[in-house]
């Protein structure tokens, strides 16, 4: 596999070995946040009318997160 150093604004530079750049990125990046289902609308709607946006991400084709 090949090694990829990841970059973060800020932070200390990383060695990380992955079969993709996105793998790498996606295993730097999973131990800083945690995404979860949001599945109430209500909670969603009050998230949002507190100025929380919406956003989009696009689609990767070497998903492997199961989702």
């Amino acid at each position: 596999m090949p090694i990829y150093k990841v970059t973060e604004d800020g932070q200390p530079d990383r060695l990380i070995d992955a079969l993709s750049s996105s793998a790498a990125i996606r295993h730097a990046a999973q131990q800083r946040f945690k995404a979860t289902v949001m599945k109430s609308p209500t909670d969603i709607a009050r998230l949002m009318s507190g100025g929380m946006p919406l956003e989009t991400a696009a689609q990767q084709e070497d998903s492997t997160d199961g989702d």
